[in-house]
């Protein structure tokens, strides 16, 4: 299941006509408050929560979040193969509406669940499984029949 804070962050990339439509209600500004509270509340050790969050304050644009960010990243919260620092200071300076622009692009309403998941591997019937992949299956028949 989706966490809240990613279905919010997801909605920010509708346009204001698309969010109404679909029963939207939340505003850049609200993530960016909700983000805020995250930095404030979530556990002080690292976790792929506190990479996952700075990525996403990231896409979103990190303006009012720096200093948030900057102490995550100083306590070493954030780890360095997520993202790095000179990642973050080159969205901010990106600018809010460049990247609100790449998220628009990167995260698309999804209106047809088939067509977005047609490509998966796991719905290729004429797909030829690899020697592991066969093992494996083979061994789960197994344990269930045991």
């Amino acid at each position: 299941m989706a966490k809240p804070w990613l279905l919010l962050l997801l909605e920010v990339s509708r346009s204001d006509d698309e969010r109404s439509r679909v029963g939207g209600k939340c505003t850049r500004e609200k993530i960016v408050a909700y983000f805020h509270a995250l930095f404030q509340k979530l556990e002080r050790t690292p976790s792929q929560v506190w990479d996952a969050l700075a990525c996403r304050c990231a896409d979103l644009w990190p303006g009012e979040l720096m200093d948030d960010l900057r102490c995550a990243w100083e306590e070493e919260l954030i780890s360095r193969g997520m993202i790095n620092w000179e990642d973050i200071e080159a969205w901010h300076a990106r600018g809010k509406e460049g990247c609100l622009q790449y998220m628009k692009e990167r995260y698309t309403l999804i209106t047809d669940v088939v067509e977005e998941m047609a490509w998966w591997a796991c719905f290729d019937k004429d797909r030829k499984f690899t020697y592991r992949e066969k093992i494996a299956i083979d061994g789960r028949q197994e344990r269930r029949e045991g």
